[in-house]
């Protein structure tokens, strides 16, 4: 089996100031923060924003695990629903309540399926919805 480069750490990404931590502590602390949490803190900074799906994976990995993240907004917020909840896009993900969210996990499934045939990723396993992470807008403007 041919080995893969390393993939370098993106510990520093979705920090405001782009760059990495100036401490090893800095880095050990923000990576030991769930991406959930780490998701929702910068998605707070905006007034009005709708936080995405994530499923528990992204929060406690499985060893075999095959995490996915999908992108894409599938929102609409009227007038009579101003201002948005942020928990909106996530509880729809969650209920399944629409046709669109079913469509996402299968289609996100198609996609697991090529990628863990790569050598990279050879043997690890995708569960939808918990190894899923669907992102919403960061912020919503009328």
């Amino acid at each position: 089996m041919r080995s893969s480069p390393p993939i370098p750490s993106s510990s520093h990404r979705g920090r405001s100031d782009a760059r990495p931590p100036d401490h090893p502590a800095e880095a050990m602390t923000e990576a030991a923060t769930p991406l959930p949490a780490r998701n929702a803190a910068i998605y707070e900074r905006h007034e009005h924003h709708i936080l995405p799906y994530i499923g528990d994976a992204f929060s406690a990995p499985g060893e075999r695990d095959l995490r996915v993240l999908t992108v894409g907004v599938n929102a609409y917020v009227g007038e009579d629903d101003w201002p948005p909840k942020p928990e909106w896009h996530r509880a729809w993900y969650e209920k399944r309540a629409h046709r669109f969210h079913e469509r996402v996990f299968a289609e996100t499934a198609v996609l697991a399926e090529a990628v863990s045939a790569a050598d990279r990723f050879h043997g690890l396993r995708f569960e939808a919805p918990r190894c899923v992470c669907v992102s919403g807008p960061t912020q919503l403007a009328r």
